[in-house]
C-alpha cells in the first residue's frame, strides 16, 4: 500500500505557477500587474498571496 499526503502549497508552488501562467498572454499581463501591484515578483509575494494550510489535515490517496 502506498500512501501520498501532501500541502497544496507543496502541488502549487510559485515557479509552477509562474510557468502556467507564462504560457498565455493573459497569464503574462497578470504577473505584470500583481508584480506593478505588490512591486516585486511572485516569488517574494507567494506567502501573503497563498496560505500555508499549515493547520489542515490533508486526505491521504491510497493505492
Amino acid at each position: 500500500m502506498n500512501t501520498l499526503s501532501i500541502s497544496p502549497r507543496e502541488m502549487l508552488n510559485p515557479d509552477l505557477v509562474t510557468s502556467v501562467l507564462a504560457a498565455s498572454e493573459e497569464g503574462r499581463q497578470w504577473l505584470a500587474e500583481l508584480a506593478q501591484q505588490y512591486g516585486q515578483p511572485l516569488h517574494s509575494v507567494w506567502d501573503d498571496i497563498v496560505p500555508s494550510f499549515s493547520e489542515a489535515p490533508y486526505p491521504s490517496v491510497s493505492r
